[in-house]
């Protein structure tokens, strides 16, 4: 992966302009980008996601960890599963929810589809 993506540089400073963006994790179907700084002290980890399209129910296995999440639709349609529920969220659409819940979201549709996270604790290495 190093090949094609630069690795991602230490950000500490107190604002990230928006050319600064750069992703720093390709997992499956979504590309990462991180909001915040890289400051230890920092509590929550805000990001970037953005969801491929196509994605198959057979992708879906729900986790839970720690800490609480906050997701916020700003493009397409996310499918997201939280506990035995299943919502689509809209642009403009958002869930706040305890981390503890098993829980994955999904981008069943043709578009891409881009979200604004919020969790804590962060769940990312810092590099």
């Amino acid at each position: 992966m190093s090949y094609f993506f630069t690795p991602p540089q230490k950000h500490d400073s107190l604002i990230l302009r928006s050319y600064e963006q750069k992703v720093f994790s390709v997992e499956e179907s979504r590309i990462y980008h991180r909001l915040g700084n890289d400051a230890n002290e920092k509590v929550l980890e805000p990001l970037l996601i953005s969801l491929l399209p196509n994605q198959t129910r057979e992708e879906i296995t729900p986790y839970s960890h720690e800490g609480e999440e906050f997701v916020y639709v700003l493009e397409g349609i996310l499918t997201i599963f939280v506990g035995n529920q299943e919502y689509q969220l809209n642009p403009g659409d958002s869930v706040h929810m305890s981390s503890t819940i098993p829980h994955e979201w999904a981008n069943f549709t043709n578009k891409l589809v881009k979200v604004l996270s919020v969790s804590t604790p962060r769940i990312f290495g810092r590099k």
